[in-house]
């Protein structure tokens, strides 16, 4: 063999594993998310999905991790819990660091109970899930002790001291009037008062008997707590009582299809409380936070779609999941990935500075909530507090 036929071998080999090496580094970066897009949750899980799309591009617009393009892969538990452990179990067959899911708090705590103690990473997008403290669960969003401190807060400040509740029966209802309680409890809502005190299955066609005993115990404004169609028969019992008081709902609900199919009997004054990332906030000041709602809320114009309450769900979290790949590298384990979230502080998502070294498994509480307004006329989630349920 020749020094050249040697030469043009070496070259040839060099390329093909040059190109090899390319090849390798573009592959994508699957994050596995199992979520309800068929079943009751598919009204969140749908737009938990779309914003998955959002969140991807824009991920990948920044170089990935490591400069692998990053691909979320879906899977559907149909709402069901014992198909979410399949999927769960699935997942854990493949070592994978982390999965993201699912929707809501049934589903999620069917498959928190398969990883909590030795993984993988499971972030959960229903802030109801209270992962246990130094587990590997994470949920989404402030939780359902800091929702209800502060929707009691705002409805003190504006005076509505005499307060009825209907919640549904469910483990989130039954989860939302245990902290409801906790919080009447505090020093601050000494003058708060409860008149009644109601509840009904989420299957239930309707809740008149329901709103007659609030409306005859004459409150200042009411408190609920569903989601989905059965915060449809709440509105409709709502309306048909003939109440006009201030109502209150699970930020769940802040879906604006969902929204447009209640136009016929919504009420003027309904109220959510959220975090801080479903509508823009005039009042923000410049900084982290605000710099990471211009790029939340330019990613969804350039997409043509509005962000709501289950966007927000998705972004921080899958943010978080990415930015902690990218410091681990794209073979990080769950070992790693686990300590780099508990040890995360001052991070600025769109929902405010998360701080997970309180063991929350959240990062984010009462100053990442504001309330908002559905401003019928307008069509909007109109931010009517300051962080915290403090008034403007």
């Amino acid at each position: 063999m020749t020094s050249l036929q040697r030469f043009r071998i070496g070259a040839l080999l060099a390329l093909v594993f040059v190109g090899t090496t390319v090849a390798q580094a573009a592959d994508p970066y699957e994050i596995n998310v199992i979520i309800s897009t068929t079943g009751s949750g598919a009204f969140l899980g749908t737009h938990e999905t779309q914003a998955f799309g959002v969140l991807e591009k824009v991920i990948n617009q920044r170089g990935g991790i490591k400069g692998r393009p990053v691909h979320f892969v879906f899977a559907d538990d149909q709402t069901a819990p014992a198909t979410a452990v399949q999927l769960t179990n699935g997942v854990i067959a493949k070592h994978v660091p982390v999965f993201m899911g699912s929707s809501l708090a049934a589903t999620c705590t069917a498959m928190a109970a398969l990883v909590e103690k030795t993984g993988p990473v499971q972030y959960c997008l229903s802030p109801v899930l209270r992962g246990a403290p130094g587990s590997y669960v994470y949920s989404a969003s402030a939780g359902s002790d800091s929702i209800a401190a502060v929707l009691l807060r705002y409805y003190r400040l504006r005076g509505w001291t005499k307060l009825a509740i209907i919640t549904s029966t469910d483990a989130s209802g039954a989860d939302f009037e245990r902290q409801f309680n906790i919080a009447l409890q505090s020093p601050e809502n000494k003058s708060l008062t409860v008149t009644a005190r109601e509840h009904f299955n989420t299957a239930d066609l309707g809740v008149s008997a329901q709103m007659e005993r609030i409306k005859s115990s004459a409150p200042q404004a009411l408190v609920t707590f569903t989601t989905g169609t059965a915060f449809g028969t709440l509105l409709r019992g709502y309306h048909d009582a003939g109440l006009t008081i201030p109502v209150s709902s699970s930020g769940g609900n802040m879906i604006y299809a969902q929204m447009a199919g209640y136009a016929g009997f919504v009420p003027d004054q309904l109220f959510f409380c959220a975090t801080r990332g479903v509508s823009p906030d005039a009042d923000l000041r410049p900084g982290p936070i605000m710099d990471a709602q211009k790029t939340y809320f330019g990613a969804f114009k350039a997409a043509g779609i509005r962000p709501d309450f289950a966007s927000s769900l998705v972004w921080d979290p899958g943010m978080i999941v990415v930015d902690g790949l990218r410091q681990l590298g794209p073979d990080a384990t769950a070992d790693q990935l686990h300590a780099w979230i508990a040890n995360l502080h001052s991070w600025a998502g769109v929902d405010g500075l998360y701080d997970f070294r309180d063991q929350s498994q959240r990062g984010i509480g009462q100053g990442s909530l504001q309330m908002y307004h559905w401003n019928v006329a307008k069509s909007t989630f109109d931010v009517v507090s300051r962080p915290a349920g403090r008034l403007k």
